[in-house]
């Protein structure tokens, strides 16, 4: 996926998680998506049969993703190709936002119960993303640390997912060893299957070596569980 559509569709599903209202940009993406793949790439704005467009229309616009034209909704060229994958990725971010709905709570307790709904969908960017800006502020330096190992972990199979063998086995190493000292539980994260399962990851990732990247079972990476 292009760059920049990944990180705007990352910045879509953060912004997503802090503004319901602006989580009909979603919807609309997904509609969009659904009519485009009829017919012609520019959809009017009424055949998308949405209510309350303007909000969705203008965080979308907003992140450079659409044009908008006589009245049609059209995904920006450099981004057509992506449109199979655009929707696919739409979806699974609904599906977040409905699990994660109930959510109570804020800081960094509310985004590690999110992050934990991210990682288990194999969105590992998001995490990143997610989890990346409570660490830059968090003064605290227990809390950073682990808030960087479950970083690294997520990127390690960001990079894993991408064909990255060096970059998922190294960082699978460092942020195992920086979660391991917060076992069996840290802020509600629960550690020892967690982290049973990232070492389980990393011995079939060494077993496979480079050339073997594409027969690792993503079935063994584990479940994150937090329970607070």
């Amino acid at each position: 996926m292009n760059v920049a559509l990944r990180n705007a569709l990352a910045e879509l599903l953060l912004t997503a998680l802090r503004s319901p209202e602006k989580a009909q940009a979603l919807h609309l993406l997904v509609a969009y998506c659904v009519r485009a793949a009829e017919g012609s790439p520019g959809v009017t704005l009424d055949a998308l049969g949405l209510e309350g467009l303007q909000k969705g229309l203008t965080t979308l616009t907003d992140l450079g993703l659409f044009r908008i034209e006589d009245g049609a909704i059209e995904l920006l060229p450099e981004f057509q190709a992506d449109r199979s994958t655009i929707r696919t990725k739409a979806e699974v971010y609904e599906r977040v936002l409905a699990r994660v709905s109930q959510v109570e709570g804020e800081g960094v307790g509310r985004a590690l119960k999110e992050a934990a709904a991210l990682f288990n969908e194999g969105l590992y960017f998001e995490v990143h993303e997610l989890l990346e800006a409570c660490w830059m502020p968090e003064e605290d330096l227990l809390k950073k640390r682990f808030l960087q190992g479950l970083i690294q972990i997520a990127v390690a199979f960001h990079h894993l997912l991408n064909g990255n063998y060096e970059g998922a086995v190294s960082l699978l190493k460092e942020g195992a060893e920086k979660v391991k000292g917060y076992r069996p539980s840290y802020l509600g994260v629960e550690l020892e299957g967690f982290f049973k399962g990232i070492a389980r990851c990393g011995e079939a990732l060494e077993q496979l070596g480079p050339h073997g990247l594409k027969a690792f079972d993503h079935s063994i990476i584990p479940n994150m569980d937090v329970r607070c």
